[in-house]
């Protein structure tokens, strides 16, 4: 092979390389490691913020994963719960529920109720409680649904809370589950420091929220 022609193919090849190496370096940032988990496996550091004064309010709805995803980005959203308006004695399905229902616990200071009822309202499934509801949990399944159908993180919350109870006070699940949905506003994923996530993790779900913002 001629002297010229081998180093055509040697700058080739190198040229091929560089690009190679610049496309993995736009496509994973900082060169993280795929196999690192998406959660540092502690408590976030919402979590482990203390709230006394807090308000709570229950919200009628006809489908409460929107809702649910809507409001649980929102500063001053402290913890979210899905459930249903028990009417006892009520003609309804066999169980006597009727009525899909959003509890949401939030800071007075931070956010009003009429906010968090507007914010419902635009997701067009906005309804009437009934005045002589109970609310009652739905099941883990229901609950920050959006978070539960990525099954990387949702299992890395069932670790960190198996117990529903501790699943639903959390505040790093409500705000993950409003961003996998698409909700709030994120200027880069380090935004998403506070909620447990590792490197990995906040890349992820800033690219999900930035493939579906709303």
């Amino acid at each position: 092979m001629e002297k010229g022609n081998y180093l055509r193919i040697l700058l080739s090849v190198l040229v091929a390389v560089s690009l190679v190496s610049v496309v993995f370096a736009v496509s994973n940032p900082g060169n993280v490691d795929e196999n690192t988990p998406l959660m540092t496996g502690d408590i976030p550091e919402i979590d482990r913020e203390e709230h006394e004064d807090y308000e709570t309010a229950i919200f009628g709805v006809w489908c409460f994963w929107g809702p649910d995803a809507r409001v649980g980005v929102v500063e001053g959203v402290i913890r979210t719960k899905t459930g249903f308006q028990e009417v006892k004695n009520a003609t309804g399905d066999e169980y006597g529920i009727n009525r899909e229902a959003l509890k949401v616990d939030y800071d007075p200071e931070k956010i009003t109720y009429m906010e968090l009822y507007e914010m419902i309202s635009e997701t067009g499934q906005l309804r009437e409680l009934h005045p002589f509801g109970e609310f009652v949990l739905t099941t883990r399944h229901h609950q920050s649904y959006i978070l539960g159908r990525h099954d990387e993180l949702s299992e890395s919350f069932k670790r960190l809370y198996p117990e529903l109870d501790d699943f639903i006070n959390s505040t790093a699940a409500a705000r993950i589950n409003g961003f996998l949905a698409g909700r709030g506003e994120l200027d880069s994923p380090e935004d998403l420091e506070d909620l447990g996530l590792t490197e990995r993790g906040r890349r992820e779900v800033y690219n999900l929220w930035r493939a579906r913002k709303r």
